[in-house]
């Protein structure tokens, strides 16, 4: 709240004359378009913006984490279990594995945590998993996160998640799980590239980030190269215990002793 009371106008103005100049912007356009009218209305609209320098880099680097890091918040409310492990930049040769790992994980009905906790143990009523948080420029997190359900402890789902994980690692994946996360990936890009905003929003990110709007395009491709093998690789580099964040919110009725 105090940055809001102590942010001002010309904070604001310096922020915006900072970063949204031409060298940082990318402007997309899809659906019925014809390049030539389009380039005569960027050149009306956009044609006397002033270049201004390019916005000054991130030099800081977060050092390696070197032990487990835990932290509880107690709540009235709904029980949450949060996990996450410390990843690289979404332009690592390893993202393609951890987004087919990660919806292998916790991403979709036939998921393993949904099926184990949400279908079998009706220990949980939703399980989830990210990989661009906060985003994919910089490294950062792959979270993994479990909404119990009545009368389970948030910890009490702790467990499940670790043991898949470990399962991955030791015995890694057969061929037909890994062939229908793979058909349900693609199936899920070629339905966001059916929309004018899904094929944009795409092509605009890339170019962003990795000044490369056709690296939207070879996504399935990368999903396709996954193998078993560094699915099983990435896990066990990733999900150690000295790299693990765990976040959780203890109803005030269950209590500690109810929580693990």
């Amino acid at each position: 709240r105090s940055d809001l009371d102590n942010f001002t106008r010309e904070e604001a103005m310096e922020l915006y004359r900072e970063y949204y100049v031409p060298s940082n912007i990318v402007i997309g356009l899809a659906g019925d378009v014809d390049p030539e009218e389009a380039r005569k209305l960027a050149e009306k609209y956009f044609g006397d913006w002033e270049p201004g320098p390019d916005p000054p880099i991130v030099r800081t680097v977060e050092p390696t984490q070197r032990g487990q890091r835990r932290i509880a918040m107690r709540d009235p409310g709904q029980p949450f279990l949060l996990m996450g492990w410390h990843k690289p930049a979404g332009d690592h040769p390893d993202a393609p594995t951890l987004d087919v790992l990660t919806m292998m994980l916790a991403n979709g009905r036939s998921s393993r945590l949904h099926t184990r906790l949400v279908k079998d143990e009706k220990k949980a009523v939703a399980v989830g998993a990210i990989t661009q948080i906060p985003g994919e420029l910089y490294p950062g997190l792959v979270l993994t996160y479990v909404v119990p359900g009545k009368g389970v402890g948030a910890l009490e789902t702790e467990a499940a998640v670790l043991e898949e994980i470990q399962d991955i690692i030791d015995n890694g994946v057969d061929a037909d799980e890994l062939a229908g996360v793979k058909t349900r990936m693609k199936a899920d890009f070629v339905r966001q590239m059916r929309s004018n905003f899904g094929m944009v929003s795409g092509l605009v990110g890339e170019e962003l980030f990795w000044d490369d709007w056709s690296g939207a395009l070879g996504y399935p491709f990368e999903i396709d190269a996954v193998t078993s093998e560094d699915i099983q690789r990435v896990a066990a580099e990733t999900f150690i215990e000295s790299n693990l964040n765990v976040g959780y919110i203890i109803t005030e009725e269950e209590g500690e002793d109810n929580a693990s």
